[in-house]
Parts: structure tokens; sequence; C-alpha cells
């Protein structure tokens, strides 16, 4: 344990001895422990005072084992604004103690292999601070990006490590205009070709525009066309089958794939993006509670003659 919390320990467990003895109508007498006279005062204080322990020890447990965050990141929210011609960026976030104990950083979490970390000191006294290098590489990412990143950190006290997070935000460009992003059949459709196009906006000059891995599997077929400019792409997909029953359970995972789009900016920088192949479950149709209720047909009775 750290001598900086050996004080407050010594102290809680003398407050624990004496709550408990006084609960147990014990006391002190000569370095000794002895019963302590029965009074009606007595009597009261056996009722009241468990609960005033019960009281003490939940608010002295917030105080010891908080989970307040550990750490203050400045700045908390960090702001990206790469070009098309960046694939990652980097930045440093000053991470500060703020707690009243010496903490240790135990882990960090980027919610994927993208982000990493580096930090040259992982144990810090109160107050102290350490500057963390964050590399997001972002290659083949695009749109808007919102992520929360953590740190998690833990004192001799702290039964598990807390969290402290601070946030990445920005727009990671595209050069590629999508007429769509999937092409989907659903089980049982007719196994007919279908296209998307890819082509380049306007303000970017790209190269060496193509589809990757167009021979993935063997129940579907990529077929791509390039315009004569070498700024658009048509893709053509068409699957061998869409009735699961014809595939096996082993290569199913095979009906849902990603394909990797490729290119180069104009510096030369390789950039990806997806579009996605796959079949998918027919939309179960629930009848609607709101519908008309259709009366059964009554088929009159025939007349009496008179």
């Amino acid at each position: 344990m750290n001598t900086n919390d050996a004080p407050l320990a010594r102290s809680v467990n003398e407050f624990i001895q004496r709550i408990t003895m006084l609960c147990l109508g014990l006391h002190f007498v000569d370095g000794q422990i002895k019963a302590t006279p029965e009074t009606p005062e007595l009597k009261m204080r056996s009722y009241s005072t468990p609960m005033v322990l019960i009281l003490l020890l939940c608010g002295l447990n917030a105080r010891i084992w908080s989970t307040e965050p550990q750490l203050l990141f400045s700045p908390s929210v960090i702001e990206i604004k790469p070009t098309i011609d960046e694939t990652n960026s980097s930045f440093n976030v000053k991470a500060t103690n703020i707690s009243q104990r010496v903490i240790e950083i135990k882990e960090f979490k980027g919610g994927c292999g993208c982000i990493s970390f580096n930090s040259p000191v992982r144990t810090l006294e109160p107050g102290a601070s350490t500057d963390v290098l964050v590399v997001f590489d972002f290659k083949d990412f695009i749109g808007p990006q919102n992520r929360s990143l953590s740190l998690l950190t833990q004192s001799v006290a702290d039964p598990e490590p807390i969290k402290n997070t601070f946030l990445l935000k920005g727009e990671i460009p595209t050069a590629l205009k999508f007429s769509k992003k999937a092409a989907i059949w659903l089980y049982g459709e007719s196994a007919t070709p279908k296209a998307l196009s890819i082509s380049t906006k306007d303000e970017y000059q790209i190269t060496d525009l193509k589809v990757e891995d167009v021979k993935l599997n063997h129940f579907i077929e990529v077929q791509q066309t390039m315009a004569p400019d070498g700024r658009s792409l048509t893709i053509t997909v068409t699957p061998s089958t869409t009735k699961i029953e014809d595939v096996s359970p082993t290569e199913r995972a095979n009906l849902q794939v990603p394909y990797v789009v490729k290119y180069k900016t104009q510096s030369g920088k390789e950039r990806y993006e997806r579009f996605w192949v796959l079949l998918a479950k027919r939309p179960e149709i629930k009848p609607d509670p709101n519908a008309a209720i259709q009366q059964p047909l009554v088929t009159p009775a025939p007349k009496e003659s008179p």
C-alpha cells in the first residue's frame, strides 16, 4: 500500500473498531475491553447505532472507492480536419492526475485497431501529468467521426479500474461517389445481375481506381468496367444462387461480402472504401392491428311465401 494511504487506513480501522464495540455494548477500561453497564440511554443507543454505522460506512465507501474520473484531459475534445491526401492523424493529449492518490494507467481503449496510444509515463503522482500520443489510422474510413477514447486507471484503493474518457471528432473526406453502397438480394429472389456505379468527385484527381479481390468466392461474380477517362467505374454483381438451402452452413458467410475499392490520390496516397454484396432474409410481414376487421358474410334467410 502507498505510504500516503497508510494513515487513512489506520484511522478507518480505529473508527470501525470503536463503532463495533459501541454496537456490542463494550468499552475500554484501563486498556481492557469490558461490558458497558446497561441504562435506558444505552438501550436506545443500541437500536440507533447500527443504522448510523451503516450510513457512515456507505459514505466512507463512496469516499474511498469513488468511481469519479481520475484524469483531466487537455484538450478534452480532439477535432481532426484531414485532407484527401492524409491517411492518419496524430495528436498529443495532456492527462493530469486530479485524484488524491498515486494512480497507474492500466489500459488504453480506442474502440478499434485503427487507434493506437503511447505514453512515456504510466504511474502518476497526485497532480502529475503525462503527454499521451494518439494516432488514428483512417485510410479506409470516410465521413463523420465521433469516437470515445478511454484510459483506464487504478490506485491501490480502487477495486476495479476507472474509465477516463475524451472525445475524437472530425470529418474524413472521400474522393468517390457511390450510386449505392450495397447490392442486395432477398432469399429466393431471381439471381439477376445488379449494377452500381462509382465516380470521382469533380474537385479530386485520382488514379488506379479498381475493385480489389473480384474473385473472392465462387458464389458471386463481380465485373468492373472502367470509363475511358478513368474517373468512373461500373460494377456488375451476379450471385450464383439466392436460395439459402443451396449453400452449406459453413459457406453462408460468403453470401455477405465487403468488397474493397482502392484508389490513389494525386500525391500517391492509397485510400480504401467498401461496398457490400449480400443476401438478406425477406422481411416478416406482420398483421396490422389497425386494419379494419373483416366481418364474415351473412347469407340472408329466404323469405317465406305468403
